[in-house]
């Protein structure tokens, strides 16, 4: 039987219109799920601002953290072991560098070792 070519049209634009509904409905689902939680080390400034104002961060003093931010600070051996075991398993981990980071924090971080230069002169990428 053949299909009239106004109503594959139809058909076609009532296909297309369901995927548009179902895939604004996953991406709003998925949009107002739980905020992460967020585990910041470092001092406060602009990043800390920047996490206390975003509505779908929670900041946590501890742990289970979904991401940790760790901001340019001297960490003691327990926080990089705890950190990196975090990580291990799951848990995001963004790193800001900064003077007081060490070589020893971040070869333990990531797990390699690492050689951090100080340089005075910009380079570009």
């Amino acid at each position: 039987m053949h299909t009239p070519p106004l109503r594959r049209i139809r058909y076609g634009i009532i296909g297309l219109v369901l995927v548009a509904i179902l895939t604004l409905q996953a991406s709003r689902t998925y949009a107002e799920g739980p905020p992460l939680r967020v585990r910041y080390l470092g001092p406060e400034g602009g990043v800390a601002t920047a996490l206390h104002l975003a509505p779908s961060f929670v900041l946590t003093d501890g742990l289970p953290s979904d991401v940790i931010v760790v901001n340019g600070v001297d960490l003691s051996l327990m926080e990089v072991q705890t950190i990196h075991a975090a990580v291990t398993h799951g848990a995001g981990l963004l790193l800001i560098t900064g003077p007081d980071l060490s070589d020893r924090d971040l070869s333990m971080l990531l797990g390699r070792p690492v050689a951090l230069e100080a340089r005075a002169d910009a380079q570009t990428l």
